[in-house]
């Protein structure tokens, strides 16, 4: 193994250290033998706790995970390490793993170390020096270990052993490969004396494991939405259609997944059990009927034949699209009363859209208008780059919970990048509750509507941040209004909204006077932008509403 180079100035010396402490261990002669007149007696492994060798029956495991557990005797010293290996057959012939080698000693946290050297004669320098460390030493190695990485000593190395497989210097977990239906294995230990010298004979046993079972994939809770919208990256506000998956099968505890979109490219196994997909997953055209495939793959390395699958349908947003224009959408929600003073739907649609035609915007906006239209789509949200929401009668044409689908809707659509420009009377209205209120307020608008009871002597706002000053066109308004706007709800900004109106009360009622009836808010460069008039534009002078929209306009890109 190489030594990564950002180690080697950290243990360069350790190493060396080891390397002189080895050489100086194996030179010297046993302290009970200071002559070195006997003859060193070898070293015995021990299986224990497992079935009795016999190669005339079938022991058979019931999954192809074993764990086996050994010991090591030496009469005349101390065993310093074991080497173990195992055998499978496969196309008719018996065929052995490489022997591996790992050191009787455990570090706190059961780290072992294995050892890779083609001279079992050094292993119990290895194994001397390691017991014999300083407690800095011993902390250098260990620091070395619990990252994997090894620590040279001349040709050989130690390494931190896999501890899904051994767990102490005496049990190890194996899998056995199992290709056949039943499938012989022979497990063979030796133990290694503090003279470097190995048991003659290993301790043995052979067994049968069965094949390993597929396993079987599924999605689980919760599962994405039937339509989604979905741009190339993920965002601070689009984290992404997330699927969610597990696997079962009888024999295995742990699963690895593999994922894709219509296959387009097959993701590496990993341990993660869900799956972020943006648009750059997806295979063209985006907008459309999408499916989503995922396998498992077991601790034994099977993997489900049969991928599950699960359709899904995205909405690419045309905004997101640089080849397309951007276009606008007039949404007019406000209620058609007939009522004295208060504007139909008609008059409402020519005031927006003569605004936005004298603003040079004329051909590259849509009117929508709920009582006629219904509920815009998600696919019809997607196709505008901004929304204008206007509401210029105090009482909208229906009124919505924040969990509705249909506001859902208009969520995804800011998540995703979407720009909205509200006017309103009572846009805090729009919500059923006071609570589905709050958050709509402080999670995309980012104020909060203020609780104290409004007074209605609204008679203009001041402007800020480049907003024009606001006052009123006293021409659309009751002869029982007294020149004033009844409730104009005030808010509290939160977050990076920015103020842009304050309540111009005619009293100078100081409950609201001053108040923010206005923010804006930007989100950052991949997020959504809003600017939200707390007053109805309609009932002011045109000239004036034209350059409040003209500056939000380019306050969100526009």
């Amino acid at each position: 193994m190489k030594t990564p180079k950002k180690h080697w100035f950290a243990f360069h010396a350790t190493a060396a250290i080891l390397v002189s402490a080895a050489a100086l261990l194996l030179s010297c002669s046993k302290p009970t033998d200071p002559g070195g007149l006997k003859t060193n007696a070898p070293p015995v492994a021990r299986l224990s706790n497992i079935f009795p060798d016999d190669s005339s029956t079938i022991n058979l495991y019931p999954s192809p995970r074993v764990t086996l557990y050994w010991v090591g005797d030496d009469p005349d010293g101390f065993v310093t390490a074991f080497r173990y290996r195992w055998s499978y057959d496969h196309a008719g012939s018996t065929i052995f793993r490489s022997w591996r080698t790992i050191l009787n000693i455990a570090f706190p946290g059961q780290i072992v170390a294995e050892a890779r050297t083609q001279n079992p004669a050094r292993l119990p320098g290895l194994y001397q020096y390691l017991t014999t460390l300083t407690d800095s030493q011993r902390d250098s190695i260990l620091t070395l270990l619990e990252s994997w990485t090894a620590v040279i000593a001349g040709g050989d190395t130690i390494v931190r052993a896999d501890s899904t497989q051994i767990q102490s210097p005496n049990t190890g977990t194996f899998i056995f490969e199992s290709q056949d239906s039943l499938n012989r294995h022979l497990f063979q230990i030796t133990a290694i004396d503090n003279d470097g010298v190995e048991s003659i004979h290993p301790a043995q046993v052979s067994f049968w494991t069965p094949r390993a079972s597929a396993p079987d994939t599924r999605f689980v809770d919760p599962l994405p939405a039937d339509s989604s919208y979905v741009i190339a990256r993920l965002t601070d506000t689009f984290q992404g259609i997330r699927f969610f998956f597990d696997a079962r099968d009888a024999q295995s505890t742990s699963f690895e997944f593999s994922w894709s979109v219509d296959s387009v490219r097959w993701s590496p196994f990993s341990p993660a059990s869900s799956a972020t997909v943006t648009a750059a997953d997806l295979a063209q055209p985006c907008t459309g009927n999408h499916y989503f495939y995922v396998k498992a793959r077991n601790e034994f390395g099977v993997e489900d034949p049969t991928a599950a699958r699960m359709r899904f349908y995205t909405i690419y947003p045309g905004f997101a699209d640089s080849t397309l224009p951007k276009r606008i959408l007039l949404w007019n929600n406000t209620r058609d009363s007939g009522q004295v003073a208060c504007p139909r739907n008609q008059t409402l649609n020519r005031y927006y859209a003569d605004i936005f035609d004298a603003l040079g915007r004329g051909g590259t906006y849509d009117v929508w208008t709920v009582t006629t239209q219904l509920w815009p789509s998600r696919a019809t949200f997607a196709r505008y780059s901004v929304i204008v929401f206007y509401g210029d009668f105090n009482v909208l044409p229906l009124a919505l919970r924040w969990s509705d689908p249909r506001i859902r809707q208009l969520r995804d659509y800011l998540d995703v990048g979407g720009k909205l420009i509200v006017s309103g009377w009572d846009f805090p209205y729009f919500f059923a509750s006071g609570n589905d209120k709050t958050i709509l307020f402080r999670d995309y608008i980012h104020a909060v509507p203020d609780t104290f009871t409004v007074t209605h002597d609204f008679v203009g706002a001041t402007g800020s941040l480049g907003y024009p000053q606001i006052s009123l066109d006293t021409t659309k308004l009751h002869p029982g209004w007294n020149g004033m706007l009844r409730p104009i709800p005030t808010c509290t900004p939160v977050g990076f909204a920015e103020i842009i109106y304050r309540y111009k009360s005619n009293s100078g009622n100081p409950t609201v006077h001053n108040r923010p009836v206005g923010v804006r808010f930007f989100g950052s460069p991949n997020t959504y932008s809003i600017v939200y008039f707390g007053l109805p534009l309609y009932y002011v002078p045109q000239s004036i509403a034209q350059e409040a929209i003209r500056k939000a306009s380019l306050d969100v890109g526009e």
